[in-house]
């Protein structure tokens, strides 16, 4: 995100360098219509052919290494199915008009500004995995871990970066050079201003020609000046922008670099971790196992202890009931002997009483 609003405002900066570029060639238009003098400035116009030139040579060198680039990186995500990776360089410079040179400005396409986006891969058919399937770990691992490889930065965006550090530079150079030629034309016109002859006429604000073609002159030459500083000062940004967009870069390799060496750290962390539970797991095994034979043991004689006792316990219910029932005929058959006996002792007492009675009977008599 931060890559994507850097490279936003580097090209509304550099919209605005082509305003300013084109403000400053019509303030130098209005400049040589008002002094009418050419030969002062046959050197400004040398250096801003050769200025031209520069930025147009480096506006097209820039765009074919961009193009190159392009295609390199679509050939890698054919081949290697890459994510794509923001690397193409940021555009230095615009199109100048001068009324000096008339070039035409090369079109240069709006999406070098803009990062490759996931629309130019291939169209690749994906594949669709259902819920709660059976997908191996490797293949989610691989997909949830994103590639360390692809995001570091590469040599050739480096190179564009230090062509780009150099236009600037150039750019910078440029605009120091004009605003030291417009200090000394301003010296010169002031030192004539105040060694002409109507320099007393100037200062009563008289309506004289010369008067106000000087004062055009000192005009066009401070709007010059403003136009210089602004173009100094978008230059500045521009090279802070830059900065800012090396740093940027620096975080991010940092933080994959970072990400890569926790991943690393995590991986090993978890082959380790990992076989410290194989072997707990293996230990718990084994001493469920041994438990376990153990107590398949103690059950085996346990149960053998138990059908020993249900066996003496029947046998010696056996025994009781059958004592019970002898014990229970015995005392049937003593009942059956006391009826008996009782039977008999009040057969032989009505005897007796009997005998008694007769005995009485006859002792009366």
């Amino acid at each position: 995100m931060e890559v994507g609003s850097l490279q936003q405002t580097l090209s509304q900066t550099v919209n605005e360098l082509t305003h300013i570029k084109s403000e400053r060639d019509s303030f130098k238009r209005q400049l040589m219509a008002a002094t009418g003098q050419e030969d002062v400035q046959s050197h400004d116009d040398q250096m801003a052919r050769e200025y031209i030139n520069t930025i147009e040579s480096l506006k097209l060198e820039l765009y074919q290494t961009q193009q190159r680039l392009i295609n390199q990186k679509q050939q890698k995500n054919l081949s290697l199915e890459i994510n794509p990776i923001d690397s193409s360089p940021t555009l230095v410079g615009s199109p100048c008009q001068s009324p000096y040179l008339e070039l035409k400005p090369q079109v240069i396409p709006d999406n070098i500004f803009q990062s490759s986006t996931p629309s130019e891969k291939t169209d690749k058919k994906r594949k669709k995995h259902r819920a709660n399937s059976k997908r191996s770990k490797t293949t989610r691992r691989k997909a949830a871990i994103p590639s360390v490889n692809n995001s570091i930065t590469k040599p050739t965006l480096n190179l564009s970066l230090n062509e780009a550090k150099q236009a600037l530079q150039n750019e910078l150079e440029l605009a120091q050079s004009a605003n030291i030629a417009l200090n000394e034309m301003a010296v010169k016109y002031e030192h004539t201003a105040n060694h002409s002859p109507n320099a007393n006429k100037h200062r009563r604000h008289t309506l004289d020609s010369d008067s106000f073609k000087v004062l055009a002159q000192f005009d066009s030459m401070n709007e010059a000046k403003r136009c210089i500083q602004k173009l100094t000062l978008v230059i500045e940004n521009k090279h802070q922008m830059i900065r800012q967009f090396e740093k940027s870069e620096k975080q991010q390799t940092d933080q994959i670099k970072q990400l890569s060496r926790t991943v690393n750290d995590l991986a090993s962390k978890k082959a380790t971790s990992i076989q410290n539970l194989k072997k707990e797991l293996n230990d718990l095994r084994t001493q469920y196992e041994a438990r376990l034979k153990k107590q398949q043991g103690e059950q085996v004689a346990l149960r053998r202890k138990h059908l020993q006792l249900i066996r003496s316990s029947d046998r010696t219910r056996h025994q009781h009931e059958s004592k019970i029932e002898q014990c229970n005929r015995t005392i049937e058959k003593l009942g059956h002997e006391k009826k008996k006996l009782l039977k008999r002792i009040k057969v032989e007492a009505d005897r007796a009483k009997e005998k008694a009675s007769e005995a009485d009977r006859e002792m009366k008599k």
